[in-house]
Order: C-alpha cells, then structure tokens, then sequence
C-alpha cells in the first residue's frame, strides 16, 4: 500500500499560514471597507463627479493588475519578506495620503497607492515556500476564509465607521489597519535564506525571454482565457454595482449610510447559505460548468430585476439577494477551475495572470461604472453590466474543464527523477506529475473516474522488488 500522508500541520507551518493569513485579511478589508460608502461620501469632496467616483472606486485595480507580476518576479529574486514590506508601506502612504485629501483626486491618488502595495501573490508565494504540499491546499483555504470573513466585516463596518468618523476618518481607521500589518509582516513573516537557484532568479536575456514566452503560451491557451475573462467581468460587475447601489439606498429609499449594514449582512450571510449545497454537489457530481452557467444566468436575471424595479425596496433586497448567491458562488466556483485547468508546473503563474484579470476587472467596473452612471444613470449602469454578463456567458459556453481531475499527493524519495517521473505517469488516468522541491512528494493530476489506488500500490511494490540495491526513488 501507498504510505501514508501527514496532512496535518506543524507547529511553524500553523504559525506562518495564520500570520500570513491575518495579513491578508486585514490588507482586504482596508480595501474593501470603502466599497459600500464611497459612491455617497465621495459626493462631498472637491471636484466630485460620478465618473471621478467611479475612478476612485477601482483605480486600486488598475495598479493592484499592473504591479502583481512584477512584485512576483522581484520577490523571487530579493525574498518575499521585503516585498511584503515594501507592499504594506505603500498601502499605509496611500492611506495617509487619503486621509487629508479634500479633493477627488487626492482620493484617486490615495487609492492608487493602496493598490501599489500589490502583494497578494507574494504572500500566496511564501505560503507555498513553508508550507508541504500535503498541507498546502488546508493552508489557501484558511487565506480564503480569511479573505470571505474581511469581505463581510467591511460591509458593517463601513458604513458605521464613515458615518461617525467621515471619509478621512474612515482613511484614518484603514491607515491603522495598513501600520498592523506592517507589525505583523516585521514581527510574524519570516526572514527567508536566499537559496541558489530557489529564489535567486537569473536575469538573462534567455530566462526573461523564457518567461515571456510562458507568459503568452499561457494566455493563449482557449479554457484558461476563458477563465482569466470570467473573473474579469465578475469584478467588473460587482464593482460597477456598488458605482450606485449606496446612493440608491440614500436617496431613493431614504436609508442613512449608517443603517446599510442591515442590508448587506442579512442578504450576503443568506446567499453564503443557499450557495454552499450548490457548490459541494457540483464538486461532488462533476457539473461544474453546469454550475457556472446557472450562476452567470441567475446574476443576469438577478440584474435585470434590478434594472425594472429598483425603486421597490423589497425587489432591490430580492435581486440583491440573488445577485450575491451567483457571486459568491462564482467565487469559489472559478478557482477551483483554474486549479483543475492549470499545468501543475505553471499554476503559479496561471494563478497570477488570474489575480491580475480580476482587479483589472474591478478596475473597468469602477472607470465604466461612474462614466455611464454620470451620463445615462442607473438604469444605463445596469445595461453594462447586461451586457457584460451576455458576454461572459457567450464565452463561458465553449469552456470544458476536466469535470473529474484533481490531484493528489505521492510520498516519494527521489534519486532518479526521470524514472520516478515516467512510472507515475504511465498508470492510467494520470494526466501530470511534478516532483516537489524538496524531493519528498509528487504531485500527480489524476482523473478520478480512471485512476485506480491499487494501481499506484501495484506499481510502488513491484518497483521496489525490481531494485537490485533494495533502494527506490518511490518511498516504501
């Protein structure tokens, strides 16, 4: 039998992936905090227009797409510790810089010095640096719920907060939020060693030239630029939403900013709820494309009752209500996608190009948002977005994702990694294998309909009756 596999965590790898985790968590929901309030207070600054609102509210995209491959790269090359440091400092300037802005566009600027600190895939990447592979999967989960429960915290928050400290005390909250993770990243994120050929990444002609090539063979592969444009125009979405949805709530339902957290949380706690039977069957019966058709339409349908009866406060809170069920559930619908996509070898950067096709998305959500909303109002908002998720689900009808793959992880001890490698890929129904760094594991991305355990446990028996020396490159 195939031994068995430590999927639980050690004391360091518990400590590193809460502390990165928290880091997260709290960088987001910096971000994320003035979602629900900026399209009302941005109203009061200097030189204020919707289009300006609009920009204000996803120029932290447009940087956020800009910088994340290249904090990525310079991470590899210098340590992902002085990255994240330099990341934190700049969303803590643009905070600051916020925070005494009287103008919109000292807003913009803020925000797009947040944005700069473009980090997440740093953070992902020293993730994966200290955690094993057996545990790596529980450890991007916890990032993700971390990332969920900021995304809900902000929706109370905000709207409390700016409402008792206005806009620049609402900055001033998230500036201390940006000097706590600072002290986190200084305190908790370790100092790594710099190894030759790990970290230290050449800069050659050759290597960059290799890395632009990867770069477009990626994005020319049809399933993942399917992907790569489903997150893109999720964000768009969400973000040219809330582009209105706040001033709608303040001056067509007469609701005060500090009472819109009885909205959200009640309808995104709900739709968290209904989504959850919908994703594990999917996972569970291997219909997700089925599932992220359904979710697309159920937005499309949830958008269009917005657009024909806004004005009633009971069908907003209805379609709202629908509205986030398909984005939450496309949420974790589209990464699980990607995971299942992507070559082993190159997720890392398929997982980057991904990031950075969802904040480009939030970015046009924002820029388009506030112009059509400046010139044609909400109604010509929701058009936009119709026709985005029109697109979108054109496009999404030609995606085939392998419904049963997953992968799964094979203890070995490697001293020939061309025979370990040719062994596991011949058993039916693998479809790759990489070699962990640490040449203690393989990955192995399985179809689960045709690969068989015993067929592994057979082939790790007979190759270790076969070695003359009693010794094997697949662990006993």
């Amino acid at each position: 039998m195939t031994p068995a596999i430590n999927t639980t965590m050690t004391s360091s790898e518990r400590l590193i992936t809460t502390s990165l985790s928290t880091l997260f968590a709290v960088r987001m929901l910096g971000l994320f905090i003035l979602l629900p309030v900026l399209a009302v207070l941005g109203q009061e600054l200097d030189h204020a227009t919707p289009t300006l609102i609009g920009v204000a509210i996803g120029i932290y995209g447009l940087t956020q797409a800009l910088l994340q491959i290249p904090f990525g790269l310079l991470s590899d090359r210098y340590g992902r510790r002085p990255l994240i440091m330099i990341g934190m400092g700049l969303f803590f300037i643009g905070s600051l810089v916020a925070a005494n802005a009287d103008t919109i566009y000292g807003i913009i600027l803020g925000r797009a010095l947040q944005g700069g600190g473009a980090v997440g895939g740093v953070i992902t990447a020293l993730l994966a640096d200290q955690t094993r592979a057996q545990v790596r999967t529980k450890a991007m989960a916890m990032i993700g719920a971390g990332v969920g429960i900021a995304f809900l915290s902000a929706f109370i928050l905000g709207p409390v907060l700016a409402s008792k400290l206005g806009l620049s005390g609402l900055f001033a909250v998230i500036a201390c939020l940006g000097a706590l993770s600072l002290g986190i990243a200084w305190f908790y994120v370790p100092q790594q060693h710099i190894a030759p050929g790990r970290l230290q990444a050449e800069t050659s002609a050759n290597q960059l030239d290799s890395l632009g090539q990867k770069f477009m063979a990626n994005l020319r592969q049809p399933q993942m630029a399917r992907l790569y444009f489903s997150i893109g125009a999720l964000h768009l979405v969400q973000t040219s939403l809330f582009v209105a949805l706040p001033a709608i709530l303040v001056h067509s339902h007469q609701m005060p900013l500090i009472d819109h957290w009885r909205v959200y949380v009640p309808i995104m706690l709900l739709a968290f709820a209904a989504i959850i039977p919908v994703i594990l069957l999917a996972e569970k019966r291997g219909h997700l494309r089925s599932a992220l058709l359904s979710m697309i339409g159920l937005m499309g349908i949830a958008i269009t009752l917005m657009l024909l009866q806004y004005l009633s406060f009971g069908w907003l809170v209805i379609s709202l209500l629908l509205f986030f069920a398909g984005f939450n559930a496309l949420e974790a619908l589209l990464p699980s996608l990607v995971s299942r996509l992507s070559p082993i070898a190159t997720r890392g950067l398929c997982m980057s190009t991904y990031s950075t096709c969802q904040f480009f998305g939030a970015f046009l959500g924002g820029a388009l948002g506030g112009l059509l909303y400046a010139h044609y109002g909400f109604e010509g908002l929701m058009l936009l977005n119709l026709v985005t998720l029109g697109l979108w689900l054109l496009v999404a009808l030609g995606l085939f994702p392998p419904e049963h793959t997953k992968t799964i992880v094979v203890p070995v001890t490697i001293t020939d990694h061309h025979t370990t490698m040719q062994l596991l890929e011949q058993l039916p129904g693998v479809h790759e294998v990489l070699i962990a760094e640490d040449n203690a594991s393989a990955q192995l991305k399985i179809d689960r309909r045709r690969f068989q355990q015993q067929q592994l446990d057979d082939l790790l028996i007979s190759f270790n009756a076969s070695q003359p020396d009693g010794h094997s490159s697949l662990s006993k």
